[in-house]
C-alpha cells in the first residue's frame, strides 16, 4: 500500500506532515517536517525556513556613508526589538525601539560626542530598559541607561580600549573589551 503527500508536505511517521516554504532541503523528525537548509532569501527559524524581512529604522534624506553604518541590535524576551547605531555625520549615537505592533521610535542618545568611536553595544535589563555602550576618542567608554529618558556616564579607566561587547545577566552589567597596546 502506498501513501503520497501533496506538494509542501512529507510523509513522516505516518502521517502527511507540512513543509515550510522557502526549504532547500528537508527531512523527517518523529512525526514532523525539518528543514535542512534553506533557499537563497530564506534563513532557519524554527524546524523551518522564515523569509527575511528588511525595514526601514528611520526615514529621511541622510548620507547612508556615514549615517547607521556601524550597529548593534538586540532582541529582547518580549520579541522588541533595540537598536544602537552611530551618525558620524552629526556626531550622534541614535537609539531604535520596535514594538510588538511593529512601530519603530527613534531618538538620540548621545548628542555632540565629540570623536565618538563605531563600536556600539546595546542590551536590556530585567526591567526592559535598555542599555548602550559605546567608545568615545580620549574619554572611555559611554554606558547610557534609558528609564524615560537617557543617563551617560564616562568610564574613563577603559580608554584604551577598541571593541564593545555587553551583556546583563542578573540585572548586572558585564562589560567586556579588547585592548590596544
Amino acid at each position: 500500500c502506498s501513501f503520497d503527500c501533496h506538494q509542501g508536505t512529507l510523509l513522516c511517521a505516518g502521517r502527511c506532515a507540512s513543509c515550510s516554504t522557502g526549504t532547500s532541503s528537508i527531512a523527517c523528525s518523529g512525526d514532523r517536517c525539518v528543514a535542512l537548509g534553506c533557499q537563497p532569501g530564506f534563513h532557519a527559524c524554527g524546524d523551518g525556513c522564515c523569509e527575511w524581512r528588511l525595514e526601514t529604522i528611520e526615514e529621511g534624506a541622510i548620507d547612508l556613508e556615514r549615517v547607521g553604518l556601524n550597529a548593534a541590535l538586540h532582541v529582547d524576551p518580549s520579541g522588541e526589538v533595540h537598536v544602537i547605531s552611530s551618525d558620524t555625520e552629526n556626531e550622534r549615537v541614535r537609539y531604535a525601539h520596535r514594538d510588538l505592533a511593529g512601530t519603530w521610535t527613534n531618538e538620540t542618545i548621545a548628542d555632540t560626542m565629540s570623536g565618538f568611536n563605531v563600536y556600539l553595544a546595546i542590551s536590556v535589563d530585567s526591567m526592559g530598559r535598555p542599555v548602550a555602550g559605546f567608545r568615545t576618542y580620549g574619554f572611555g567608554f559611554a554606558v547610557a541607561t534609558r528609564d524615560g529618558t537617557w543617563n551617560t556616564a564616562l568610564i574613563p579607566e577603559l580608554e584604551m580600549s577598541e571593541e564593545v561587547a555587553m551583556v546583563f545577566r542578573d540585572d548586572v552589567l558585564h562589560f567586556g573589551s579588547s585592548i590596544t597596546t
